[in-house]
């Protein structure tokens, strides 16, 4: 399960799930050495994703 903070005046958030999903927790380290946890979410099936998608256009990259 994934929320995301919507733009609203009272607290609210959009909540939903995915089924071909990869989730990893993993140690992180800044360039000023800082140290966190961090989580990495892969989606495995993209195929149906708007093709202008926001991530898309940066990576570069076509769903899949």
């Amino acid at each position: 399960m994934v929320c995301h903070k919507l733009e609203f005046p009272s607290a609210m958030f959009l909540c939903h799930s995915f089924d071909k999903i990869d989730v990893y927790k993993v140690p992180w380290i800044g360039s000023d050495d800082t140290k966190a946890k961090v989580i990495a979410i892969c989606h495995k099936d993209t195929s149906t994703w708007n093709p202008l998608y926001f991530a898309f256009q940066n990576l570069k990259v076509k769903p899949g």
